[in-house]
């Protein structure tokens, strides 16, 4: 056929993605009830899927190859003395004019190249031949990239109105998908929001523009919070924490750390602000301006204020570009952790007109 490598390897991997649904188990190994279950439910391990996937991309002509290793869950495989029992799955690998491709066609959410979460475990062993094995990385080729833009209007009586875009992209995005698919969708995913996120006085939500091709998606809620707990009033001055609706944590809670730290993929985060002071009113102090990085450069925090006329306008962002951290750089991590949330957490002034 007139088709390239590339999208014979998407046709294969999208046939298997959506006619085999993988039953929820870990393995290396084809049971023997596999012809039964895939003829009855079209379903299988991990194994049967990856492995009916690289016998389709072989059909194909396509070199594929199976490569085994140990999920996140499963514990870490130790390249320099690896165990055969700590592997728990098959991925498929595909090589072509010098590019190396991994799949994995048990999520219903990834495409080629991209993997799921838990299959970035560090390294793996794809099987070459009979007698040839190669070790490979398993490091993502994607980062998790969500976009904040929230708009707050507040009026006299201290209520705000506020509209919430989010867009999310790369893991950020498979992140979102799973939750909402997994809720059942809107009415689903609004009572998860409710109740997990604690996100009150929602009058309005819809998704817009997901591609399933590209990892991204885009959301917004519209909220009207009469009982805003984020506002102190103290006679005239009344402040406001405008980080309500996007809570930034500190995930360095323990005292110390023994071990190293993995943050899957590279993250960036990025929140705007722009909240209206209502008629009355004016603005008092702002929360001074901010940009630093951990000393190695690979952790990024800006966060810049500005007020025009009755409009402050905060743009927020954090970066960290490395995905595996040395123990000893705990204290440095979680330090920088608490200097966002000190940030994020400070509150703006404004006063009402004399």
């Amino acid at each position: 056929s007139d088709l390239s490598v590339e999208e014979k390897v998407t046709a294969a991997f999208d046939y298997i993605r959506d006619n085999i649904k993988w039953n929820g188990n870990y393995s290396v190994l084809v049971t023997r009830e596999y012809m039964k279950n895939y003829s009855k439910n079209h379903s299988g391990n991990s194994a049967e899927v990856n492995l009916l996937l690289i016998s389709l991309l072989k059909k194909a002509n396509i070199n594929a190859y199976p490569v085994v290793l140990s999920t996140r869950s499963n514990g870490l495989l130790n390249p320099s003395s690896p165990s055969i029992s700590m592997l728990n799955h098959v991925i498929a690998l595909v090589k072509y004019e010098n590019t190396t491709t991994l799949l994995d066609a048990t999520s219903p959410y990834v495409k080629p190249g991209v993997l799921p979460e838990q299959c970035l475990n560090l390294s793996a062993w794809a099987i070459i031949d009979t007698q040839v094995g190669e070790w490979i990385n398993l490091n993502p080729n994607t980062s998790n990239i969500q976009t904040q833009f929230i708009k707050i209007d507040l009026n006299t009586n201290k209520e705000f109105v506020a509209e919430v875009t989010n867009e999310y992209s790369g893991f950020a995005y498979l992140n979102w998908i799973e939750k909402y698919e997994g809720e059942g969708k809107d009415d689903g995913y609004i009572n998860y929001l409710q109740l997990d996120k604690k996100i009150i006085g929602i009058v309005d939500y819809n998704t817009k523009n997901i591609d399933r091709e590209n990892l991204k998606a885009k959301e917004s809620i519209l909220l009207n919070m009469s009982q805003a707990n984020n506002i102190q009033d103290i006679g005239r001055e009344v402040f406001v924490d405008p980080f309500v609706l996007c809570e930034i944590e500190n995930p360095f809670k323990a005292p110390e750390r023994s071990y190293p730290i993995d943050f899957i993929y590279p993250r960036q985060h990025t929140v705007t602000i722009l909240m209206s002071v209502p008629e009355g009113y004016e603005i008092g102090s702002l929360p001074e301006q901010l940009v630093m990085s951990t000393p190695d450069g690979n952790g990024k925090f800006t966060y810049l204020i500005q007020a025009i006329n009755n409009v402050v306008t905060i743009r927020c962002e954090i970066s960290i570009g490395r995905i595996i951290f040395h123990e000893t750089d705990y204290n440095m991590l979680k330090n920088f952790y608490s200097e966002i949330v000190r940030k994020t957490n400070q509150p703006i002034q404004i006063n009402k007109k004399t």
